[in-house]
């Protein structure tokens, strides 16, 4: 994490950027997260603060602290001005911290708050020197880690990323299969199994390309509700939904190794 003051700006900028490296047996995944946070102070104890991080957090927000998320904001400057317009309706806002001693006052000053609040929520717990998550910010890593809405997504991306796993299934059980010649799908491996599965293939291309995260749930919930119910089609022995899923990680991992800022 690295903050930026300015003496003739009340608002101050932090970079924060995550690397996670998770190794098991012989799988690695290697994961790369970053954002940049405005923040300005005011004279009545309210902090508004305007960032662009992805994922939710876990914890509860206090009554003196107003975040406008803006996900879809990469331009600093954009994200800037979107601070300094909201921070213009919120009254006189505090000078910032001048000189070593009161940045690094501020600071825990400031940690202390939030922590103390997370204590009484229940989110937090104090444990020496440090805070501990409580099983209640647990439940809820758990709940998001299920829950296809906890990223910060935009409709249009979840609309079409729903429609790709839906539509190309279809278009291949509906359209592609019926024009095979019924010897061709009789074979063991026929070119009507071989359709299926290069249409569930391309869909996880175009879900791996347009998003920066799936599940295997999610999958299975767009692809194999509507051909099980429009089409009436049983999926047979081979797992084409785990073949979308698949095949979209393996692209969003692609993604994220050129990604990393920290890993050679």
């Amino acid at each position: 994490m690295r903050r930026y003051l300015k003496p003739t700006d009340p608002a101050s900028c932090a970079l924060t950027i995550v690397e996670v490296k998770v190794k098991i047996g012989d799988t690695e995944s290697v994961k790369t997260s970053s954002h940049v946070t405005f923040r300005t102070r005011f004279s009545d104890e309210t902090v508004l603060t305007t960032r662009n991080m992805s994922l939710k957090s876990l914890l509860d927000r206090p009554p003196y602290s107003i975040i406008q998320e803006c996900r879809r904001v990469a331009s600093l400057a954009e994200l800037k001005r979107r601070h300094d317009a909201r921070a213009a309706q919120m009254g006189p806002a505090l000078p910032p911290a001048s000189g070593p001693n009161a940045i690094f006052d501020e600071q825990p000053r400031e940690h202390r708050r939030f922590a103390e609040f997370q204590v009484k929520r229940g989110t937090s717990l104090p444990d020496g020197e440090a805070y501990e998550a409580t099983d209640k910010a647990r439940l809820r890593g758990i709940w998001n880690h299920y829950n296809p809405f906890a990223r910060r997504m935009s409709w249009t991306e979840t609309i079409l990323y729903a429609l790709v796993g839906s539509v190309l299934p279809l278009f291949a059980i509906l359209k592609i299969v019926p024009i095979v010649p019924q010897p061709l799908q009789d074979l063991q491996v026929s070119l009507a199994w071989i359709a299926i599965a290069l249409c569930y293939a391309l869909a996880g291309v175009i879900i791996g390309t347009i998003s920066d995260r799936v599940s295997f749930h999610w999958i299975m919930l767009i692809s194999y509700v509507p051909a099980h119910f429009v089409a009436g089609w049983s999926f047979g022995w081979f797992p084409y939904s785990t073949l979308m899923f698949v095949t979209s990680v393996r692209l969003i991992r692609v993604k994220r190794r050129r990604a990393l800022i920290f890993e050679s």
